[in-house]
């Protein structure tokens, strides 16, 4: 489908800061509409998105949105003030997540045991990374379905990271310090 970038408009979650500042100041540079939506808590950091936007005057392509992916009502009111506020939503990407730095030093030595993990870090993890994406794309597939086109784009962390031993609940379980008999 040949549609310019000026006519698109994608949400970003996690769009404040890091990757998701990346990718939302890159797709307003290709002209593309960009939703921002991140946490309340992250204002400061949204504040320095705008900054960063009016500067390269691309304010106008940039529209902020208050939303925790793990609430569905956010999820709903994310989609519904993009279309607002752009007439429509051609895009998601799920960039919202939340790293280990609650579970253990990601460089070195003192990495949990997954029964070490507190349990509402785990879930908000699992909330975040997990169930946080498929909220935001059961949220905005009506849209795409009834224009008959869009895309959704998850972000994941590194495969080294799913691999690593003792990173729950992303990599694996510490291997036993002795064999079974």
């Amino acid at each position: 489908m040949g549609v310019a970038p000026s006519d698109l408009t994608v949400i970003v979650t996690g769009g404040a800061r890091g990757l998701g500042r990346a990718m939302a100041l890159g797709l307003a540079k290709a002209g593309v509409r960009v939703a921002v939506a991140d946490l309340p808590s992250s204002a400061a950091a949204m504040g320095e998105l705008i900054d960063l936007a009016r500067a390269q005057r691309l304010q106008e392509r940039i529209h902020p949105i208050d939303c925790d992916v793990t609430r569905w009502a956010d999820c709903t009111a994310a989609v519904q003030t993009a279309v607002e506020r752009f007439g429509a939503v051609h895009g998601l990407v799920n960039n919202a997540g939340v790293g280990m730095q609650h579970i253990g030093n990601v460089v070195v030595g003192a990495r949990k045991k997954f029964y070490e993990v507190d349990a509402n870090t785990w879930r908000n993890a699992i909330d975040v990374n997990f169930n946080g994406p498929f909220m935001m794309a059961k949220a905005v597939a009506p849209t795409l379905v009834a224009q008959g086109w869009g895309r959704i784009v998850n972000i994941e962390t590194s495969n080294y990271t799913m691999m690593m031993e003792g990173f729950s609940p992303y990599g694996r379980p510490r291997p036993r310090s002795k064999p079974r008999p």
